[in-house]
């Protein structure tokens, strides 16, 4: 895990520029960095990294990585897990090798398959490789776009950065502005994260999957992007449950172990769930003499703690504990720190627990931490997305099974007959008929608290609100909707809130569930080896991991995860939430009476304030006047 930065422009780059992209990454990398420019064509190209060194940490490995013949040059962040297998077989085509890294091999690995590259990498990366035979870079961003990606450019530059504030810092002469369309996406609904587009007009990501190709050959610079990977549901294998059962239980066995390799210390969130919990006591089963350290947030109020289940799984592993709590008074910092290294505004105070998690990790001595992120969106979490797969059965005509889930679903404690159905209905509402049955309703378009600038915007709103809750391009149905999960609806944010929560303390987190193996396996199940007939969560990952985990764990039948008590949070914090809701009387987007409202009355709901909260802390951080 590192951070890497650089430029293709007209003009000579002076010391300044490398010095910004040092200065505003330094704690991605503190372990090293490295920056190289050269005259390429008609163009300049500076390549910067800076280094946390996890697997070869000799100065042989650092970057930019350049081949024996000086042809290319990599910059490199995140880590390729199956580099020790794909080393071996590039020893065998006639390569060798100074160094034991995943850097030396994935340069090599490219040299020799060029981009077909990326179906032989298992790992979490962005990088980006100069040809300065073909005048070419490539900038590339893993399957699922773990490991971030940020671009701005024109006909004649390309400015790149692995955080939007860095990016901001070294394309200094980029027009700082709020994308507004995003901006009320992220308001109205919490959407971010989810296409290329930033809340910063102009500056983009590179796709989860994809890779840009830059010629440099001619004047100006031509831009050619592909995408190499999707998830994409296939047709149920027709194999026995016992036979995929057991081939999940071997994949999970096979990521947990390459995504514990590395040559510094590391540890595992345990959040008492079932992820979390798969991982810790699987690498126990692996390894059953090492040291396993667990790193666990502990909420105070009765409702949201699952300390008795992080308990029982250390327990079980003889793992050393670690937890963390959140103190009322930290809130202050916390939201303004963390809001300035997540580059966007964040949705809970759950980013704040989990960003307590990672500190105190690096306090232990920690460098690298698993966690179970993705499991959920992998195979079907949460309230087990009742409206898709009621749906799914309708289509195909199987009325009375769809009738028969209806009903066992709406028994567990996260979902009533109430919900199921009108997750259902909105299934097959065409979008003109649930913009109207929002105006009869007189439901606003937009939440109470986003002000009347927002009406102009609303329409895009609307349709994009009812798009995300029924529609995916890869048709309907349970599958479908898990395939949108992972790449647009839910899975982008959280990976954002992971890495920069982690990397705020230099540490690299790892998420052993988030593999395409382990994706394009799952959406070849049959529906119901994801969520059962009886409407059972993640059903197959249960089962898979009987013998592993405690059947105490297995068979729960709530969710909580890294949750901070909200109310406990406000009622502690009013004095400092009240100034901070002053800003939005800046702002034309906010309603700074119904904040006022909600802060003094937490009953009203907890969203607002931490929507309006983190935006307001995040135009702060990034010295940008509220809209």
């Amino acid at each position: 895990m590192c951070g890497i930065f650089g430029v293709i422009t007209k003009c000579a780059l002076s010391e300044h520029f490398s010095q910004l992209g040092f200065n505003s990454l330094v704690h991605r990398g503190p372990d090293g960095k490295g920056y190289s420019q050269r005259r390429v064509s008609s163009f300049w190209v500076g390549l910067g990294h800076l280094r946390l060194a996890i697997i070869d940490i000799d100065e042989r490995a650092s970057q930019p990585f350049k081949s024996d013949d000086g042809r290319y040059e990599l910059v490199f962040n995140g880590e390729i897990y199956n580099y020790v297998e794909l080393k071996k077989e590039l020893q065998c085509k006639g390569y060798t090798f100074k160094t034991d890294s995943d850097t030396e091999v994935l340069l090599y690995a490219y040299v020799e398959w060029g981009t077909e590259v990326f179906d032989k990498l298992t790992g979490m990366f962005a990088f980006v490789i100069l040809d300065v035979i073909e005048h070419r870079l490539v900038l590339a961003r893993d399957p699922v776009g773990i490991k971030p990606l940020y671009y701005t450019l024109s006909s004649d530059s390309i400015t790149f950065s692995s955080e939007l504030p860095s990016l901001l810092e070294i394309a200094s002469d980029h027009s700082v502005s709020i994308n507004e369309k995003r901006l009320i996406e992220f308001l109205g609904r919490g959407i971010s994260d989810d296409r290329q587009e930033t809340l910063i007009n102009g500056v983009y990501q590179v796709d989860p999957g994809s890779f840009i190709d830059v010629d440099m050959k001619g004047e100006r610079l031509q831009f050619i992007k592909k995408n190499y990977w999707q998830p994409e549901p296939t047709i149920a294998r027709s194999s026995s449950f016992s036979e995929r059962k057991k081939i999940l239980r071997d994949l999970l066995f096979e990521t947990v172990d390459l995504h514990m390799r590395c040559d510094v210390p590391y540890g595992i969130a345990n959040s008492g769930g079932i992820d979390s919990s798969a991982i810790v006591c699987i690498a126990r089963h692996l390894y059953p003499s090492r040291d396993l350290h667990t790193f666990s947030f502990v909420s105070s109020d009765p409702k949201l703690t699952e300390e008795r289940w992080i308990d029982e799984i250390n327990c079980l592993t003889g793992a050393i504990s670690h937890k963390v709590v959140i103190e009322a008074e930290e809130l202050n910092y916390s939201v303004e720190n963390i809001a300035l290294h997540q580059g966007e505004p964040f949705l809970s105070p759950s980013i704040i627990a989990q960003n307590k998690v990672f500190e105190r990790a690096q306090k232990s001595g920690i460098k690298v931490l698993l966690e179970g992120q993705g499991a959920d969106e992998i195979f079907g979490g949460y309230s087990g997305f009742p409206g898709d797969i009621i749906a799914e059965l309708v289509v195909h005509g199987k009325l009375v099974d769809a009738v028969k889930f209806l009903y066992n679903s709406s028994k567990w404690p996260d979902r009533s007959l109430a919900y199921c159905i009108a997750k259902a209905v909105e299934q097959f509402t065409p979008d003109f008929l649930y913009r109207l049955m929002r105006l009869l309703s007189k439901r606003p378009v937009l939440p109470k608290w986003v002000a009347s600038f927002g009406v102009e915007l609303g329409g895009h709103f609307l349709n994009s609100n009812h798009q995300n809750l029924t529609r995916s391009k890869h048709g309907i149905g349970l599958k479908a909707r898990l395939a949108h999960s992972i790449t647009t609806d839910r899975l982008p944010q959280l990976l954002r809130h992971g890495d920069r929560n982690a990397m705020m303390y230099s540490i690299e987190n790892r998420t052993p569930f988030i593999t395409t193996k382990i994706i394009d396996f799952a959406l070849s199940l049959p529906t119901h080896d994801l969520v059962s007939k009886e409407g059972q969560t993640k059903y197959i990952l249960r089962e898979s991991m009987r013998g592993v985990v405690p059947d105490s764990i297995l068979d729960r039948r709530d969710k909580i995860g890294f949750e901070a008590s909200e109310r406990g949070l406000i009622s502690s914090n009013r004095d400092y939430l009240l100034n901070a809701v002053l800003l939005a009387g800046k702002s034309k987007v906010l309603d700074e009476d119904f904040l006022t409202r909600s802060v003094m009355d937490p009953n009203t709901g907890s969203i607002p304030i931490w929507r309006a909260l983190s935006y307001l802390a995040w135009c702060k951080s990034l010295k940008i006047e509220p809209m």
